[in-house]
């Protein structure tokens, strides 16, 4: 049975992952990005592709066509692997007039193959770019730009981040540079549960338990720098605001001609309390609608599991000793009276 001792040292263990993980990712002495999720096993995905209704079909016909480009390179491997063999064999029977023939019909093979290969990666590549929009994501963006009154001239990034905002999928995802921010975002199932239940028997000290039914939380740990370089081949992290080289609208909504494959670090296109307290920042997804974690290699992505232990400790540990709570993350008023109604009456939330 686990008690706080045993929970302070595999919380202790967390940490220890935690800067061991910021070493392999080149980001123990620079900017690194955490984020925090109630279950492990979820990809890293913005809510606007966390569903694949619609974006599926939208690829059919270029999928369609890379399959049959890549049948078309297994053949020519197949029939050039037939060669290779026939050859090898005509020279150790000294049949040098039909090995000769058969090393023509070799070297073409050899050379079909290659332009085999350049149409699979063209083909690809195509496919990823001919549809860069999601399903209803150009749709989403006019609905809330128009009832949010966006002027013209307002940069579609500032419209973008205010639409994520207010709840609206976007292909923004969002990140902290504060440990302690993903870590109230991951452990927001664990909070729930043991804080009902440690008010109701208002003890000095909580009494340990782990709640049922939980998932494994997990923080994922990023080097949004060495995250820029292998995305857009400049290190570092982009403001596509102020560059005013890549607009949203103009790029994808638009024109659909995004170059980056791969998610890109921006910093925050729009400021608010909210994202001031959370030390908040975004990757905005590029045509690949893989997760984050399929793009990335571990140089400079990894995830780190929190035990059960671990996880009942964290939640004490940021609300005793960070007060960390509803208001502090989210800054409104809302937060703030409920979080006053919960704490400092009798009388509850209801």
């Amino acid at each position: 049975m686990s008690d706080w001792k045993s929970a302070f040292e595999e919380w202790q263990e967390f940490l220890n992952q935690v800067e061991d993980a910021r070493y392999e990712i080149d980001g123990l002495y620079a900017t690194t990005w955490y984020r925090g999720q109630e279950e492990h096993a979820w990809p890293l995905l913005p809510t606007l592709l966390r569903s694949n209704v619609g974006n599926d079909a939208r690829h059919d016909s270029e999928a369609e066509t890379v399959r049959a480009a890549k049948t078309d390179l297994r053949d020519l491997l197949d029939e050039k692997t037939h060669l290779k063999k026939e050859l090898t064999r005509l020279y150790a029977q000294g049949n040098a007039a039909r090995a000769a023939a058969t090393s023509d019909a070799y070297s073409q093979s050899t050379q079909a193959v290659a332009v085999a290969k350049r149409r699979v990666t063209a083909e690809t590549q195509k496919a990823m770019k001919a549809n860069q929009l999601a399903a209803g994501e150009r749709e989403l963006f006019a609905e809330f730009a128009y009832r949010a009154a966006a002027g013209a001239r307002e940069s579609s990034w500032r419209v973008l981040a205010q639409a994520r905002h207010h709840g609206v999928p976007t292909r923004l995802l969002d990140w902290t540079e504060s440990l302690h921010i993903a870590l109230f975002f991951a452990l927001r199932t664990y909070t729930a549960s043991l804080e009902a239940e440690w008010r109701r028997r208002s003890e000095k000290v909580p009494h340990f338990f782990v709640p049922e039914g939980v998932t494994e939380p997990c923080v994922w740990i990023l080097n949004p720098k060495g995250a820029g370089a292998r995305s857009t081949g400049r290190p570092g992290i982009r403001d596509f605001e102020r560059e005013g080289s890549y607009d949203y609208f103009d790029n994808l909504l638009q024109d659909e001609t995004w170059p980056f494959e791969m998610p890109v670090p921006i910093y925050p296109p729009l400021r608010s309390p909210r994202i001031d307290a959370q030390r908040g920042s975004f990757t905005v997804h590029g045509y690949n609608f893989a997760p984050v974690e399929e793009q990335y290699s571990r140089g400079i992505l990894r995830r780190i599991s929190l035990s059960p232990p671990a996880a009942v400790f964290g939640v004490r540990y940021l609300r005793n000793f960070v007060a960390l709570d509803d208001f502090a993350v989210f800054r409104d008023l809302d937060t703030l009276g409920s979080g006053i109604a919960l704490y400092t009456s009798p009388w509850g939330s209801g």
